[in-house]
């Protein structure tokens, strides 16, 4: 639960009333606090989320100019001051795992770290702009326009109602290190990673999206270093891979575990809430969101506050088989390019989609992998320590040995994954729910019925306001329940 909405318009009702709309759709985010400036051209209304919820008879702040989103990890003063300085002087760089907005002289500037972890979006309006961490709370007001204040970028929105040139402190592209041995990589990894699950220190209970791979698994056994009551929750089918391995996995790290099953009935629920969820009809992006949605509302029943994401170190450390083909055909020059593409769009393509789920579930995601030391210093591994063509182990090579350096069971190291969707059964299972509760996937084959989910998805998704994936929406006689709950709540 975090983020921070903003309006700046001319017309002080106008504002609120906007305001009030995007407060609306982002109830699930936390208590809000909001403060307000006025100008003698605009009024500015700035409001940040919060886990903790107002005492009765507690007023709006009217004495600050800052709104913090710190992914739900607690401040001090020293930090929030660092932050102040940063939004003042448009400068990001020293920031990690942060949006923040805040009063300057000139009207309201919106920041957001280098990592892209927290996420802010933002659209012009007529005299005025808007702000907030999801695009749907944008959706509600008369704009055509909303684009994402893009990781280390600072955009201005002026008092006078346009916005000022941007600024970008985006991330750096270092040089590779081929005079470091593996060895001193290695330690180098290491402390900017312990150093990366060291801001969950301050958290009581922490839940951790458990597959079994190495990648959540040397998630968990960090934040359990860190975070005294770590739970790992895995969402699968009974028979897919995800629910053997990360049983055994569990057993192997002496860590409390849950399994959220899925099936065609559970799914058929969660498909609407996805949907709105992630503002996307997309199926592939849908497939990986359900287990991360349902494996968030267990953390939630388990009164956890922060869920810990093991994404990065596919883009990171070449762990994709797309990797190893691009190696094979183009050599490493074009595959370090395309390491340095994927890392450079994963803040829209994948964290925004994994941030919104967890948010609908009223918690706050985390995504150690991607602090910017670490990334930085992923970015000097030479290609032959990320990746190779022979052998069992071909991928990630250097974040399989850092991983056993920190502890974690050879086995667990070892063990290689399939894609989310793939491996956890949500592919599979969404298809089926689609065939049990749509009446033209009931009368058609299974391999007729595949093209019908994209379809299915693209209706539901139209009926709830969420852009579709394609223009054309099909006709459907399907059960409309979870859908119209959904409606309901939040209209």
């Amino acid at each position: 639960m975090a983020g921070i909405v903003g309006t700046l318009l001319r017309d002080r009702n106008i504002a609120q009333s906007f305001h009030d709309r995007m407060l609306k759709r982002l109830s699930h985010r936390g208590s809000p606090t909001t403060m307000m400036s006025e100008n003698p051209q605009c009024v500015a209304l700035i409001t940040q989320f919060s886990r903790r919820r107002r005492r009765k008879g507690c007023k709006d702040r009217q004495d600050t100019t800052l709104a913090v989103d710190s992914g739900g990890i607690v401040l001090d003063g020293e930090d929030t001051s660092m932050i102040s300085e940063s939004v003042a002087q448009s400068d990001v760089s020293s920031l990690q795992a942060i949006a923040a907005a805040g009063v300057v002289r000139e009207g309201v500037r919106v920041i957001r770290s280098t990592d892209g972890t927290r996420p802010v979006y933002y659209a012009p309006l007529e005299q005025g702009f808007a702000f907030a961490p999801e695009r749907k709370a944008i959706w509600a007001l008369p704009t055509a326009f909303v684009r994402p204040v893009e990781p280390g970028e600072a955009v201005t929105f002026l008092w006078n109602g346009s916005s000022r040139s941007q600024e970008q402190h985006g991330r750096t592209r270092p040089p590779i290190d081929n005079e470091a041995s593996e060895a001193e990589l290695i330690l180098m990894l290491q402390k900017e990673l312990e150093e990366s699950f060291s801001r969950l220190e301050s958290t009581k209970k922490c839940a951790v999206l458990f597959s079994g791979g190495v990648d959540s698994a040397l998630a968990a056994l960090l934040t359990s270093k860190s975070c005294g009551n770590t739970v790992l929750i895995t969402a699968a089918t009974g028979a897919a891979k995800d629910s053997r391995v990360a049983e055994s996995g569990a057993k192997l790290l002496g860590l409390e575990h849950h399994l959220v099953h899925l099936n065609p009935d559970s799914v058929w629920k969660a498909i609407p809430e996805v949907i709105y969820a992630i503002e996307s009809t997309n199926r592939m992006d849908v497939e990986i969101a359900i287990p991360f949605f349902l494996a968030a509302g267990e953390a939630r029943k388990k009164k956890c506050r922060i869920v810990v994401s093991g994404q990065g170190p596919d883009e990171l450390f070449a762990g994709y088989a797309k990797h190893e083909r691009i190696l094979a055909e183009r050599g490493p020059d074009a595959l370090r390019g395309k390491l340095w593409e994927e890392l450079s769009v994963t803040h829209e393509t994948n964290i925004a989609r994994d941030e919104r789920a967890i948010a609908s579930q009223k918690l706050t995601g985390f995504f150690p992998y991607l602090h910017r030391g670490f990334v930085q210093a992923s970015l000097r591994v030479p290609t032959e320590m990320l990746i190779r063509l022979e052998g069992r182990m071909k991928r990630k090579l250097i974040f399989r040995r850092l991983a056993k350096k920190m502890g974690l069971p050879t086995r667990l190291c070892s063990r290689r994954k399939a894609a989310t969707q793939y491996s956890s059964g949500s592919a599979k299972v969404l298809l089926q729910s689609i065939r049990a509760n749509v009446e033209e996937a009931k009368r058609v084959t299974k391999k007729k019925a595949e093209p019908l989910v994209q379809d299915v998805l693209d209706f539901i998704g139209n009926e709830i306001g969420v852009p579709t994936q394609y223009g054309f929406i099909g006709e459907f006689n399907l059960d409309l329940g979870p859908t119209t709950r959904l409606l309901k709540r939040i209209n």
